[in-house]
């Protein structure tokens, strides 16, 4: 009996021993229960004054919604306002590769090469205000390696409305001259090739542009400088240059393009800021006999593309001329072009172009040709074509391989064939 009750009395301060404990863990845990009340109630409050500063903001800033840029520029910053510590974009795109040409060609060496090499500076400035410029370390065009400029602008989107229906967008600086279409995918990872058009009308010039859209419309208007000096003008006749395009079913682009020169000091000027048929736009005259010079474009383009690629089609005039008075300079050049791209696989594809150009009188088109040979020491090219097939496999969107190969063959005006300067290449091309 003495043991029932020692063990009577164990159980007895065992079960108080337990219930203390409970108590305890009860209380803790109503407290916890506050803090987290607490908590929520604080979170809760700064949602409130969140909410009620963004919406403050909104009022004040009703167009702070970015809106998409012009295609042809690269995606901006969306940043509506200036900020201290506002971010600046740096990207940029490299290619590199191999080319291998006749003995007539640009490349008879068979020479590596970084063929493009850019690096590109974004900003915003204030509120629908944007700076852009890009530096040209290398260019193919280019038969320097020194750093040269190349797009250097501020943009000013939805002048007057303010909002987001891109009427009316500014461009000041030096930016590309907007004729035609294939301006705008000349780059390595745009271009589905390697080379280019045959025509290939291209050029960047100091002036200003005014750009956006009307309905199913889109413009652009650009007064530039015309001349190749990127200092000074030395003609007070500008550059103009008009595109109108429309999308009238989803798979159909269309456009319209004109452009002129102005008139060009021969002396100073010594070409137009345009290139046409792989150099800059030229009068044939001297200076000690010419005082200036002059071109007109006119351009039709068309693309339809479907879900694995595309076809486009280009067609236009072009017709120079100069003041010298002993000789009629006077020429008119036709051309016209077809490219035609299909995805073989997610990241193959093949691609084809075909184009020429027509100038009964003859003109020094440099084409896929020596520069030093074709520009100066051949006769006048009287038509030049060029047949291109390639292939290209984009590994993922900044990493792109393109194989191709170029036959070019043309006519001088002595009835000689040019036909030496067929070109293989293949490259890399990067984007960062």
């Amino acid at each position: 009996m003495g043991l029932a009750i020692v063990a009577g009395a164990g159980l007895s301060r065992a079960s108080e021993v337990t219930s203390r404990d409970l108590d305890e863990l009860l209380t803790q845990n109503h407290n916890l229960q506050r803090e987290v009340q607490k908590q929520q109630q604080q979170i809760d409050e700064l949602r409130h004054r969140l909410d009620e500063v963004q919406n403050k903001e909104i009022v004040k800033n009703p167009d702070h919604n970015p809106v998409a840029p012009e295609p042809a520029v690269p995606v901006r910053l969306e940043s509506p306002v200036l900020r201290a510590g506002r971010e600046i974009r740096v990207s940029g795109e490299v290619g590199l590769g191999f080319f291998s040409s006749g003995r007539d060609g640009a490349f008879p060496n068979a020479e590596f090469r970084v063929d493009e090499a850019r690096i590109f500076l974004e900003a915003p400035v204030w509120k629908k205000v944007y700076f852009f410029t890009g530096m040209e370390l290398a260019t193919r065009e280019s038969r320097e390696s020194n750093l040269h400029l190349g797009e250097l602008y501020a943009d000013i989107e939805d002048v007057l409305a303010g909002g987001h229906n891109q009427r009316l967008n500014l461009r000041l600086g030096r930016f590309n001259i907007p004729f035609g279409e294939e301006y705008q995918s000349r780059n390595v990872m745009m271009n589905p090739l390697i080379t280019h058009s045959v025509a290939d009308i291209w050029g960047i010039d100091e002036g200003i542009q005014i750009y956006g859209t009307l309905g199913s419309f889109q413009y652009n208007l650009a007064v530039q400088n015309g001349g190749a000096d990127t200092r000074r003008d030395y003609n007070k006749d500008k550059s103009v240059t008009a595109r109108l395009s429309v999308e009238p079913v989803k798979s159909l682009h269309l456009s319209v393009s004109a452009h002129r020169t102005g008139k060009l000091d021969v002396a100073k000027d010594i070409s137009s800021e345009i290139w046409f048929g792989g150099e800059y736009l030229g009068p044939l005259g001297a200076p000690a006999t010419t005082q200036t010079f002059q071109a007109s474009f006119f351009e039709l383009d068309a693309e339809w593309h479907w879900s694995a690629g595309h076809v486009t089609a280009t067609a236009g005039a072009m017709r120079v001329d100069d003041d010298r008075p002993a000789t009629n300079d006077a020429r008119t050049a036709r051309f016209h072009s077809i490219e035609i791209v299909h995805q073989i696989s997610p990241k193959f594809y093949g691609a084809a172009r075909f184009g020429e150009i027509s100038i009964a009188q003859g003109y020094p088109l440099v084409g896929l040709g020596n520069y030093a040979k074709f520009y100066y020491a051949s006769p006048p090219t009287k038509n030049l074509q060029r047949l291109s097939l390639g292939l290209g496999y984009r590994f993922a969107e900044p990493l792109i391989w393109k194989m191709e190969y170029s036959w070019e063959t043309g006519d001088f005006i002595t009835g000689v064939s040019r036909n030496n300067d067929d070109m293989f290449s293949t490259e890399i091309g990067l984007k960062f």
